[in-house]
């Protein structure tokens, strides 16, 4: 037996020894498609900066190794982040330390065990990232218990926040090796809640890598990729991933609105005899349905406006393009959607956000960036979007301002840091580079400069 047991570990350190690729794990868990796109982002990001040098997983950990009732987390995330008031409520309930502490005793007891396993079977790991608020404190406890079992080198533990300007206290945790945090905001958070300046990078929100690089084609050459029509002024809907907000029945309002014969500017109504040819405009409406198939079938059954060309689509993968194509975003505040439609440019309308999570992504856009604007009123967001659509001076000020709020470095960035945590310098190891030295000003300048060409 004991024969057999020094052969096994003889045989894990001859492998560890011929081992070429460090081991990243990432850890999130599927509330919302935020995290997992972080993840994939950080991950692809990793490979092409150092090829053959870094391989990486993705884990969802609470699903897959969690007993319940954890593993319930993304159908329960999907229920209540559709009922504003029971999200209030819960983030509350975590937010407030005693209740906070209680719950993490509690996941504790439940969980340790099973992801404890989850990480043994993943020995020996070069580091650990999280992109999620429940991936720190038990994980963390897991890690360091192996580490000290092992009489090793504590794992390097780096946490990378995605929420963009409001930020749960669970994503912090003292003990982490780095936290990266998107926003002047989420670090003012960091720093309140404890952690170390040292700790805490500033980086910008991982973007998915069709977002590492500025739009360069004019958004007539996009609309005839993506089969829209290329000389109507283009608004895009989207719903997230899984179509979560009030999606049918805003797009029909829109729709209505922009089918009007009179155009209004502000408090201005221009009517159809002093803008005579009003009556024949033009506009696109592109509505992203995400996985919410109800509302797709339902907005393809509607009977729209002749002067509205509507084009309904389910779940897409490049989103990226429609953003691209379109002159305006309308999104709930998701963090993800507003960084990625600042690197395309977009005046952005918020029309709703989840309590607490959220509330701060209103504040990053309207206030801190003013590239948008919030409005909860259907009629109110309808009349802005076509005020929008008729304003190309509004529209090139906007997309000017979210230009400038847009960090195409922040994934690569965030990757080169977790790479120094595994021995690799940040040039001397990186085989590709963007941007040559990553000068992001420069670009987001002339980006800026040509954002009125581009409304074209």
């Amino acid at each position: 037996f004991f024969l057999n047991c020094f052969q096994q570990q003889q045989t894990k350190k001859i492998s560890n020894l011929k081992r070429k690729k460090k081991r990243v794990l990432i850890l999130m868990s599927d509330t919302g498609g935020g995290h997992r796109a972080s993840a994939q982002a950080l991950g692809h990001a990793l490979e092409r900066l150092y090829p053959s040098k870094i391989e990486y997983e993705i884990l969802d950990i609470w699903t897959e190794y969690a007993p319940w009732p954890y593993k319930k987390f993304v159908p329960w995330y999907a229920y209540v982040a559709k009922r504003p008031l029971m999200w209030r409520a819960l983030w509350s309930y975590a937010r407030f330390p005693l209740t906070r502490r209680v719950q993490e005793f509690s996941a504790r007891v439940q969980c340790f065990d099973d992801f404890e396993k989850a990480f043994r079977d993943r020995e020996p790991l070069d580091a650990v990232v999280s992109v999620h608020p429940l991936c720190q404190t038990l994980p963390l406890r897991v890690v360091r218990k192996l580490d000290k079992e092992q009489n090793r080198p504590e794992t390097p533990f780096v946490t990378v926040v995605t929420d963009l300007a409001s930020a749960h206290p669970t994503w912090f945790h003292k003990d982490v090796d780095a936290c990266f945090v998107p926003s002047d905001a989420v670090a003012k958070i960091a720093k309140k809640v404890g952690l170390q300046d040292e700790k805490i990078k500033q980086h910008g929100l991982p973007l998915r890598h069709a977002f590492w690089e500025p739009e360069t084609r004019p958004k007539a050459q996009m609309r005839k990729t993506l089969s829209l029509p290329e000389n109507m002024e283009t608004a895009l809907l989207v719903g997230g991933g899984d179509g979560v907000g009030r999606i049918s029945s805003l797009a029909k309002v829109i729709g209505k609105e922009l089918g009007k014969e009179e155009a209004t500017f502000g408090k201005k109504k221009i009517s159809k005899q002093s803008e005579h040819n009003n009556k024949n405009q033009q506009f696109s409406l592109v509505i992203i349905c995400g996985r919410n198939e109800e509302a797709q079938r339902e907005l393809e059954a509607y009977d729209w406006p002749a002067n509205v060309h509507a084009t309904i689509l389910g779940f897409v993968k490049n989103i990226d393009e429609y953003m691209a194509a379109a002159d305006c975003l309308i999104t709930k505040a998701g963090p993800g959607t507003i960084a990625e439609a600042s690197t395309r440019g977009l005046p952005t309308l918020i029309s709703s956000y989840l309590p607490g999570q959220e509330f701060g992504n209103v504040q990053y856009v309207c206030h801190e960036k003013q590239f948008g604007v919030f409005h909860r009123r259907p009629k109110r967001i309808a009349k802005t979007i076509r005020t929008w659509l008729q304003d190309n001076h509004t529209r090139s000020q906007l997309a000017a301002k979210a230009f400038s709020a847009a960090q195409l470095n922040a994934t690569t960035n965030i990757a080169k840091d977790i790479a120094h945590y595994l021995g690799f310098d940040h040039n001397a190891s990186s085989t590709y580079e963007f941007y040559h030295n990553g000068d992001q000003n420069q670009h987001i300048t002339q980006h800026e400069s040509s954002a009125t060409a581009r409304l074209a």
